[in-house]
């Protein structure tokens, strides 16, 4: 019934923090000339490249968030299948969901400025 294909939040994490520590590095290496420029970004000014990489850090962490929302929401699917199966009646606490939130989504953004997600 479930794929199990859903990612692990430190999977989510490792990605987002490797995909945007891989645009800096880029963007340093080609800001230095210690890095070929790559076609796309033939022609770009320093203010337009440094534009362009925080417009794709923020599409990274869009990424990232929708990941979340999905393992959340298959999180939610899973406990929901089970207790019908199991004929449950109770209702999910709202601890649960706070402490996911706290620990690992509260957290996961602390770093950095919003990109308007």
């Amino acid at each position: 019934m479930f794929s199990g294909e859903v990612l692990t939040l430190n999977e989510i994490v490792r990605y987002y923090s490797l995909s945007k520590e891989s645009l800096i590095f880029l963007m340093n290496r080609i800001l230095t000339g210690k890095s070929d420029i790559l076609s796309e970004f033939i022609g770009y000014t320093e203010d337009e490249l440094k534009e362009e990489f925080k417009r794709l850090q923020c599409e990274v962490e869009k990424c990232a968030v929708f990941n979340i929302l999905t393992t959340l929401e298959a999180e939610f699917r899973m406990d929901f299948f089970i207790r019908v199966k199991r004929k449950y009646k109770f209702s999910i606490t709202g601890i649960n969901i706070l402490f996911f939130f706290r620990n690992y989504v509260g957290s996961f953004f602390s770093d950095h400025k919003r990109c308007g997600v």
